[in-house]
């Protein structure tokens, strides 16, 4: 017998030796991801941590302007020192420390020059601060974004702060001003989603429409004249001057989008849920404190008999 026949012989012998077994199939665990959460979803979920950061943030903003003073100057500067950082990390994302110190010590002291009322000083710091932030990079662009940048983040700070400071209405008029400024963001929201239509700019702010814009300015307008009717009954004049502010918040949250733009960036950071960065919940109202900082150092040599939050020369 060949060696190939023995071998098939005992395969043979082998399999018919050993008991036959049931075969039963067992189906491999099926795993199912979850779904992605849908557009609908997603929007409340952020809506719900916009709340949820608001509600922290809104009663620290309110006290902050009701003490005013060096309480208000260490608020802004805070805030200031988180925008340099975000604005550095904007500009150099691998190397944002050297920019963000030297722009951070302008925006944390800024607003304490205001406060403790020395602002003849603050201009010549704050360049001083942008002139070093502009040289220590290497070329002509970037020196114009830090030299910018060292402005932006500590100007509006140090204007809130002086409007604040005012010695007879300036509690009515920070107050006025943030109010104006809330009431804008949350109704240019709101209807900007719910109405839709044409977009303003966009190709540099994708959200914003034309019914949101002129949503936050009535609501703004009408925000800024409740105070006018409460603090001195001239609505009219506070009517107005809550649309104006109104407009320029809005233009500077359309300016921080042409920044974020030009550094090819969704948001300032994340450091507010909800609101992305400092500077993405701040950019209206730091538009409209440098404007109103502006005005009320200019209107008195115009109008010196206009006093918005004078409610005897109001009724007189």
């Amino acid at each position: 017998m060949s060696i190939a026949r023995v071998t098939d012989v005992m395969g043979a012998v082998t399999m018919t030796s050993q008991p036959e077994r049931d075969f039963h199939p067992v189906a491999a665990p099926l795993i199912v991801a979850d779904p992605a959460p849908s557009k609908p979803q997603m929007m409340s979920q952020m809506l719900t941590l916009r709340v949820l950061s608001s509600a922290v943030l809104l009663p620290l903003g309110v006290a902050a302007i009701w003490l005013g003073g060096l309480a208000l100057g260490i608020a802004a500067g805070i805030a200031g020192v988180a925008m340099a950082y975000e604005w550095s990390k904007m500009q150099t994302p691998e190397r944002p420390l050297p920019t963000s110190i030297v722009l951070g010590v302008g925006a944390a002291l800024c607003p304490l020059l205001s406060a403790f009322g020395h602002v003849q000083w603050m201009a010549p710091f704050l360049a001083g601060c942008a002139i070093v932030a502009a040289l220590l990079r290497d070329n002509w662009v970037a020196r114009l974004e830090s030299f910018c940048g060292a402005i932006y983040v500590a100007a509006p700070g140090a204007a809130f702060v002086w409007v604040r400071n005012r010695p007879d209405d300036g509690l009515t008029l920070a107050l006025g001003v943030a109010l104006t400024i809330w009431a804008s963001d949350i109704a240019a929201y709101f209807v900007g989603r719910a109405v839709g239509g044409p977009k303003i700019f966009p190709e540099t702010s994708p959200k914003k429409t034309w019914a949101g814009f002129l949503g936050g300015a009535a609501a703004g307008a009408l925000a800024a004249s409740i105070v006018g009717a409460v603090v001195s009954g001239a609505w009219v004049l506070w009517l107005l001057a809550g649309a104006v502010i109104s407009v320029v918040g809005q233009f500077g949250d359309m300016f921080e989008s042409l920044v974020k733009r030009h550094f090819k960036v969704k948001d300032a950071s994340g450091l507010i849920p909800g609101h992305g960065g400092v500077m993405d919940r701040l950019d209206a109202l730091m538009a409209a404190s440098l404007f109103c900082a502006i005005v009320l150092n200019w209107a008195p040599s115009v109008t010196p008999d206009v006093h918005l939050a004078d409610s005897a020369s109001a009724k007189n």
